[in-house]
């Protein structure tokens, strides 16, 4: 096995979407803010998906915008370990604001057992907070319901938050970013299920696209003159 792709369920408190996007506990984000897709992986063979086939992480859609309900996760006793996700966000850039940048959400407790998280971006190592647990505006513990695992269907699970703080790396915003998964213990998987855009920018959009549906406007214009 490699890493696993779990189908979960809601996520109990933590997770709403409304016109304003997708908030997880104390944090909100558009749906742009999300990454949209995994552009790469080292350290296992496929990911897992919910029907328990194989499949290319490049293609899958699991892990991305709104699908909070999976995760991904490494499988120390299968070998598969310090596993690295090549990740990407296409709608927004991520910039250095105030206070944390970026924040990846888990599943599990990530913090007793020591997992580590490293994340990189424009070859430079960012600094990354110890995980934390996920509450919302009113203290209240975040989890996770109807997660399946190991033949089993968990309540319950913790819901935790690292941050990145772009603060001094000398890196100012970035798009494409990789994420190194390490477990420690075979209880207890790395269980990266979010991640999102705490300070962003829309990418806008190449002026060569708006000359080319502006030109596409004037061919109907003449078009329908001629009718």
């Amino acid at each position: 096995m490699g890493i696993l792709n779990i189908c979960g369920g809601a996520l109990l408190w933590a997770l709403s979407f409304s016109a304003f996007g997708v908030t997880i506990g104390s944090y909100t984000f558009d749906e742009s803010e999300l990454v949209d897709r995994v552009t790469s992986y080292s350290g296992a063979t496929g990911l897992m998906d919910t029907g328990n086939d194989w499949v290319d992480p490049l293609t899958s859609t699991q892990l991305t915008d709104t699908n909070a309900g999976t995760f991904h996760a490494t499988n120390i006793a299968a070998g598969y370990n310090d596993v690295t996700l090549g990740m990407r966000l296409n709608q927004t850039t991520v910039i250095d604001g105030a206070g944390a940048d970026m924040a990846l959400f888990f599943l599990f407790d990530q913090a007793t057992p020591g997992n580590s998280l490293s994340v990189s971006a424009n070859g430079v190592s960012l600094v990354v907070s110890s995980f934390k647990n996920v509450t919302n505006s009113g203290g209240i513990q975040q989890v996770v319901n109807n997660v399946g695992w190991d033949n089993q269907t968990l309540n319950n699970v913790l819901l935790m938050v690292a941050e990145v703080d772009l603060a001094g790396t000398g890196v100012d915003s970035f798009n494409d970013f990789a994420v190194t998964l390490g477990q420690t213990t075979a209880e207890t998987p790395v269980a990266l299920s979010m991640v999102g855009a705490i300070n962003s920018a829309v990418i806008p959009v190449p002026a060569a696209v708006w000359l080319f549906g502006s030109g596409l406007l004037g061919l109907v214009g003449v078009a329908r003159r001629k009718k």
